[in-house]
């Protein structure tokens, strides 16, 4: 027998522990997991998902659903969700007791019933400027039809979940903005490497690990050779291209554990963690053909773009500090321009 009494009880507190939790955490995922999730314990034997429909309203984006936390950003058509597409249309519930009885999803209503669903609510949820998302509640208990006081939970609980997906919405706008805030505080606006700050402070770190546990570490300073000419040449527009392609072939020749940063001007500098100096001299050859290799568009026949690499490693000829490990980078560096450019020179 159902016992509205108890159930409008059951519903109350559902309701508030929903408001509680709404206005007191930041986590939206987990948020959203508990609006489906308690509306489906209220409403026995039910199936809940909220649904993020696009722009187009063509497509829906489950959001989350009762089933589980892990099923979530899943693709839905639309168009086989007539009773969506009608609550998308009218702005406005769609509720469908007995889907035996409903022509508007008598195209689906086998499939429906082979799934033992009996009764289906679609409330539409606005909960931000031009977006649109949809509480979607299938029955399955067969026999029993929703009644006036569950529909009139669903449709409480849907309010709290225009809150909940504006708050989400919000909280992963902040979230996108403090990202992008930390990476350009790291990166330099260019060529988009770390910058020299960052760079430091990464290389400062990588090497205190090697010296804890006396592993190889290798430094290669990359400097583009007469790039003064490049300027003087094509103009400072033209420069910055350079600089943002030579980053390009540096950043897509080394390994993903390395470490690439623009140390200033024409310089670059790359952090190689557990690299010995054989190994760090032939990536810094390869860096240095890859160079070779590209050509800008806009470069004469003749012109090429050259760098000059200095290696240096720890632990190798009494490079015990970090201060040494550049310093000894930076003078095979100028060596290397010294014997006549485009050349590697090792520690």
């Amino acid at each position: 027998m159902h016992d509205k009494k108890l159930d409008d009880t059951y519903s109350i507190d559902v309701i508030l522990e929903i408001s509680r939790a709404i206005f007191s955490t930041l986590e939206p995922e987990n948020l959203l997991f508990l609006i489906v999730k308690k509306i489906s314990e209220v409403l026995k034997d039910t199936r809940c998902s909220l649904i993020h429909v696009d722009k187009h309203k063509k497509t829906g984006h489950i959001l989350a659903t009762c089933e589980g936390p892990e099923l979530k950003n899943i693709t839905i058509d639309l168009r086989k969700y007539p009773e969506i597409i009608k609550a998308i249309e009218d702005d406005n519930i769609v509720i469908i007791k007995d889907v035996d009885d409903s022509p508007l999803i008598k195209e689906f209503r086998e499939n429906l019933i082979n799934m033992g669903v009996q009764s289906i609510i679609v409330i539409p949820i606005h909960y931000t400027e031009g977006a649109m998302g949809i509480l979607y509640l299938k029955t399955l208990r067969k026999g029993w039809q929703l009644n006036d006081q569950e529909i009139k939970t669903c449709q409480i609980v849907a309010g709290m979940a225009s809150i909940a997906l504006s708050n989400s919405h919000k909280f992963n706008i902040i979230k996108e903005e403090n990202s992008l805030l930390e990476k350009m505080a790291v990166t330099d606006g260019l060529t988009l490497l770390y910058n020299h700050r960052y760079f430091v402070r990464r290389l400062n770190e990588e090497f205190k690990r090697a010296k804890r546990y006396n592993t190889d570490i290798s430094y290669l300073m990359i400097d583009i050779d007469d790039f003064k000419k490049v300027n003087d040449t094509y103009g400072h527009q033209k420069g910055d291209i350079v600089l943002q392609k030579v980053a390009r072939v540096i950043k897509k020749t080394v390994r993903e554990t390395d470490v690439v940063g623009r140390y200033g001007g024409e310089e670059f500098a790359v952090v190689l963690p557990h690299t010995n100096k054989e190994d760090a001299f032939n990536l810094a050859q390869r860096i240095r053909k890859a160079v070779k290799n590209f050509k800008p568009d806009f470069f004469g026949e003749e012109a090429l773009i050259t760098v000059s690499i200095g290696v240096s490693t720890f632990p190798q000829n009494g490079v015990e500090t970090v201060d040494e490990l550049i310093r000894r980078a930076d003078d095979r560096l100028y060596q290397a321009k010294h014997k006549g450019k485009d050349g590697v020179v090792s520690i």
